[in-house]
């Protein structure tokens, strides 16, 4: 719903238009498209990433883990963001 809002403001309400927009191509809606699947992406699956890394290498919490905890722990979450 917001991905639609923002694109009928921004981009122009030709985009989301009912059954008009089928099939509707510009570069700059595609450039839209691909850049909200990057940041939906990265705050989804990068928020998840993050919390199973500090779940599995600092189970006490931030002030308890070592430093070699630490590592892993962004070892891994960065290995996962590629």
């Amino acid at each position: 719903w917001l991905c639609g809002a923002l694109s009928h403001h921004h981009i122009g309400p030709e985009t989301v238009a009912l059954d008009t927009s089928r099939g509707f191509e510009s570069l700059t809606h595609k450039a839209f498209l691909r850049c909200t699947v990057l940041v939906l992406d990265l705050i989804l699956y990068g928020t998840a990433c993050y919390r199973i890394s500090q779940s599995l290498f600092c189970m006490d919490g931030p002030s308890s883990s070592s430093l070699q905890q630490r590592v892993q722990a962004a070892s891994v979450f960065l290995t996962a963001m590629l």
